[in-house]
């Protein structure tokens, strides 16, 4: 708030380094224990000083913390009110809160009461809310704890949506955002960033009530409210970039990929190339470049980020620089360059490693990360052992129901896939699937997903009645919350084609797989990932049914599609390659089909 030096500090003045005290603040009312503000906003090293934040400053970060940290806040100016121990700062943040709505219901008679208690005069208040309003003054936060952690990669945006669920909070939370979204609209505007950033936060809440549909809804409306009030918001660039992990549609991403171009043109130009603000709105586009499958580009963007990182030593173990250290390793691994992969993946557990230990929770996800590049050539003893360090060091630290620990239970599901382990998988997707529906909820998207995963390995089983059983209910409850041709629900119908050929129902497997790419073609693109493979499935599928004209054709368009996007050497290139010199032999056109196989032996040797 405008001066919470006992409420935000974390550390006295003088203390040595180490855990940070709290103060007796923290724990009275009715905020949980466990959920300490200092450790929502970032309990670290950092804060060895108390800093004097002020309200237009701090309320950035407060907004994007769990609820009950804005709550608990006010609780304890109210109690302090209450027992006349409160300062005149403190008494004026109070009242700005009842006339706003900011973590507490909007009552103007309550503002008015405070400020009189306090001999604060009506036209204070009105001046702080008009700097609020305004653009605020950066310089105390440039030198502010507060910055220093935001730059060190600290004050991430948490998603709560998960926090919330576990707690049996999500409809509280829902009320809580809704209440301060409309109070702070009606106050500060629209198209303040703090009213931005609370519809973000109801996004994350929609997520994971499994409402995704509505969740898309008002990712839109955030982007396209923010765009057409101020391109110069400084949260344009981040929704943007969350938009990027939420949608599968080519042409909404085209339609980011425009907008974090002109953001990153414009960062250039205002702060220059090596500042970390210019770094982030290239790592956004980045993303978005990988999410199309626009490697190279990616790839480029991402190598320029993590050199310009490393020549500031400071930079090396932080974080943010071992975030992207960590999405060009990925970029390498899409690329099949295993070797760059590799070495750069481990260098990345290492550093994270040396700084947080071990058990850390991050490392999980950089366990995962190295395990699938193993898994992609094939490594499945050294995938394995990564996979299952990270389920039992999950289950330590994170707890049996965990979302993290659920998730690398559905990777090891994987490993035991890739080396036909079948038995073994389902039992684990059995396993992931029974705690997702008592966690999250049957109808919740990620259950359907475990859902959809169970049901490969029933069919690989052969066990294709309950393959069918499970996926018909998967496509059925995500074509009702999504939409028939939503990416996820697409998916589910490649799947159920999958099952269909397994019962060797080739009519019924041919005619899905052609709605499946006809959909994706047109919703995503004829370049996107998933395209690329519904053809190819769909080629099988004419070849089962020895529909050879109509399978060489879309086979050629194919291997001209891939040719451009993943080069003549790339794996799956070569795939294409050789079905299409299966193609010609079946057909008794030997001239063609050697020729087709002479520049496939080519392309491998090279590559």
């Amino acid at each position: 708030m405008v001066h919470h030096e006992e409420i935000l500090t974390a550390g006295n003045k003088g203390a040595k380094p180490g855990k940070p005290k709290r103060r007796d603040t923290y724990t009275s009312g009715g905020f949980p224990s466990k959920f300490h503000p200092e450790q929502l906003l970032g309990q670290q090293h950092h804060w060895q000083r108390s800093d004097r934040i002020q309200f237009t400053l701090s309320s950035h970060q407060l907004i994007k913390a769990h609820y009950g940290v804005r709550c608990h806040i006010i609780q304890c100016l109210r109690k302090r009110n209450e027992q006349r121990t409160i300062s005149q700062l403190q008494a004026l943040d109070l009242a700005l809160c009842y006339e706003i709505g900011f973590g507490v219901r909007k009552d103007e008679t309550k503002c008015k009461s405070v400020l009189k208690e306090n001999k604060i005069s009506s036209k204070t208040l009105k001046d702080l809310i008009k700097r609020l309003k305004g653009s605020p003054d950066r310089s105390t936060f440039e030198k502010s704890t507060l910055k220093k952690l935001s730059k060190d990669g600290y004050l991430p945006v948490f998603d709560f949506g998960r926090q919330y669920h576990q707690e049996q909070r999500l409809h509280e939370a829902e009320s809580q955002y809704e209440n301060e979204l409309r109070t702070l609209g009606s106050s500060l505007g629209q198209s303040h960033p703090l009213v931005q950033q609370l519809r973000l936060q109801l996004c994350f809440l929609m997520r994971s009530e499994g409402r995704r549909a509505d969740a898309e809804k008002l990712q839109l409306q955030i982007l396209k409210f923010d765009q057409r009030i101020a391109l110069e918001s400084p949260l344009t660039g981040f929704f943007a970039t969350f938009l990027t992990d939420v949608y599968g549609h080519q042409g909404q991403l085209k339609e980011i990929e425009r907008l974090q171009i002109y953001l990153l043109e414009r960062d250039k130009k205002r702060s220059g190339v090596a500042h970390p603000l210019t770094l982030g709105s290239m790592a956004n586009l980045a993303k978005t470049y990988s999410k199309q499958g626009e490697w190279k580009k990616a790839e480029e963007l991402q190598f320029q980020i993590v050199e310009m990182e490393s020549k500031v030593p400071s930079n090396k173990e932080l974080p943010g620089t071992l975030n992207n250290m960590s999405a060009l390793a990925t970029t390498y691994k899409s690329q099949q360059r295993w070797k760059e992969a590799e070495g750069l993946g481990k260098q990345v557990m290492a550093m994270r490693r040396k700084v947080l230990g071990i058990d850390h929770p991050t490392m999980l996800a950089d366990i995962d990360n190295l395990a699938k590049i193993y898994i992609d050539q094939k490594r499945w003893q050294e995938a394995e052992e990564l996979e299952r360090q990270g389920v039992e060091t999950s289950r330590k630290v994170l707890g049996v129901q965990n979302v993290n620990t659920i998730n690398l239970m559905a990777n090891l599901a994987m490993v035991c896939e890739r080396q036909g382990r079948w038995e073994e998988s389902r039992d684990l997707r059995l396993q992931v699937t029974e705690t997702r529906k008592k966690v999250l909820g049957p109808e919740h998207p990620d259950t359907l997903t475990s859902m959809a995963s169970l049901a490969y390995a029933h069919s690989m089983l052969r066990q294709n009645e309950e393959a069918e059983r499970l996926r018909v209910h998967v496509m059925d409850s995500r074509t009702k919350a999504l939409g028939a041709e939503h990416p996820d629900t697409l998916s589910i119908m490649a799947k159920l084609a999958t099952t269909y050929t397994f019962q060797e129902r080739w009519e019924d497997a041919e005619r899905l797989e052609e709605r499946v790419t006809d959909a994706r073609e047109r919703v995503l693109g004829a370049d996107h990932p998933d395209t690329l493979t519904s053809m190819a499935s769909l080629v099988s599928a004419y070849e089962v049914r020895e529909a050879w004209g109509k399978a060489e054709e879309l086979g050629l368009r194919l291997v001209g599609i891939q040719e451009r996007t993943l080069g003549a050497r790339h794996r799956d290139t070569l795939d294409s390659v050789g079905r299409l010199v299966y193609l010609n032999k079946r057909q008794e056109r030997w001239g063609e089909a050697e020729a087709w196989e002479v520049r496939r032996n080519a392309d491998r040797e090279v590559a």
